[in-house]
């Protein structure tokens, strides 16, 4: 749809941006998981939120609650859509859950902690911290599949 003239500048005609509107995009981070605390590698496994993550959720949400939020997306994964709920309890909104926005897919690494992928998987691991666009994860993805899919 296109953009109506109005007085005082450009208004709304449908779902997207006229030329010369601003959007503010709030990116947000789920809380803490125990995998998390324990330093594990999480990618694409459903790990729910720990008692602090449920709290971290909550603060942030305060954080928000004032602020005008126009829709909230998230990923299907319990860790964001947990998120995404405690921040929306202010807001009101439909969630839209995309798979797109899962996190990275760690392949036969997920669950490992860092500490033991480091020591089984040293070269890998140097080289995947150096170019993690090329370095894809065994059965897993890289950092050039990530954006792709997002």
């Amino acid at each position: 749809m296109p953009c109506k003239q109005r007085k005082g500048g450009l208004q709304r005609a449908g779902p997207f941006f006229c030329m010369g509107e601003t959007m503010k995009l709030i990116l947000i981070r789920h809380g803490e998981t125990l995998w998390n605390k324990e330093k594990r590698l999480q990618g694409t496994s459903d790990i729910e939120l720990s008692a602090v993550g449920i709290e971290q959720a909550g603060k942030l949400a305060l954080s928000l609650k004032d602020v005008s939020i126009g829709a909230i997306h998230a990923s299907p994964l319990k860790r964001a859509h947990q998120t995404a709920e405690i921040i929306n309890r202010y807001h009101g909104k439909k969630i839209e859950t995309h798979h797109e926005l899962m996190e990275m897919n760690m392949g036969d690494f997920e669950g490992m902690p860092f500490k033991e992928l480091m020591i089984r998987e040293k070269e890998l691991i140097d080289r995947w911290i150096a170019e993690p666009q090329w370095v894809r994860m065994p059965n897993g993805e890289n950092l050039t599949d990530l954006q792709n899919r997002v």
